[in-house]
């Protein structure tokens, strides 16, 4: 199934502070960056296309699934947070566990045994979330892109902590399943950027009114 997501006059402020005003942008199967300076608003924007915030005002919605609170959204919604959050006592297994039964999807699939070999996670999937390293948290997230058949993928800063060889892994994910999928990244990392050629994103201004 091929769908879009769609921003239609979506607007987000804190207190007094307005981030977005009004904003309206059609992202298509393929991969997209959000770049720019800290504090424009890029994690804002990540985390309401997420649903981990909800805009103000306007829309936010995959079509012919629904909009970014709906079950059907988050179904199709693969999400990687600048900073991974779980249960501190849960080991990588029992992260990959949960994620397949909410995802609805067997974790003893060849991408995901690629991608565990890919970062060398193996030695990792006894260790609890809490006694990890950032960097290995964000691969065992990581992984998560191979769980399920949705259509969205949307990652904050997913370099960051990141080994060069995982750094590589993840570029020539990203490459092989933009032919299908939507992939919006917000990053700073050129490299990557490179590697990908994304459609940019740029957010330079506040509030910010358009995307293009």
């Amino acid at each position: 199934m091929t769908c879009s997501l769609e921003i239609k006059n979506a607007s987000k402020s804190f207190g007094d502070k307005k981030i977005y005003h009004n904003i309206s942008y059609s992202f298509e199967m393929g991969s997209y960056a959000i770049v720019g300076e800290n504090g424009t608003g890029k994690t804002v924007l990540i985390e309401m296309l997420a649903g981990v915030s909800l805009q103000d005002a306007g829309d936010i919605f995959l079509t012919g699934i629904g909009n970014n609170q709906s079950q059907q959204y988050k179904q199709n919604l693969t999400y990687i947070p600048g900073r991974p959050v779980f249960f501190p006592d849960a080991t990588g297994n029992d992260f990959l566990s949960f994620i397949s039964s909410v995802k609805k999807y067997k974790k003893s699939n060849n991408f995901i045994n690629s991608l565990i070999e890919g970062f060398k996670l193996a030695p990792h999937l006894d260790t609890k979330f809490k006694d990890m390293s950032l960097g290995t948290q964000k691969k065992l997230f990581l992984t998560t892109i191979a769980l399920g058949d949705g259509q969205l993928i949307i990652m904050d800063e997913p370099t960051n902590a990141l080994d060069d060889t995982s750094n590589r892994v993840l570029q020539e994910i990203i490459k092989k399943i933009s032919q299908d999928k939507i992939i919006i990244t917000a990053s700073h990392d050129e490299i990557l950027l490179n590697a990908i050629n994304p459609t940019i994103i740029n957010i330079t201004t506040r509030p910010v009114t358009s995307l293009t």
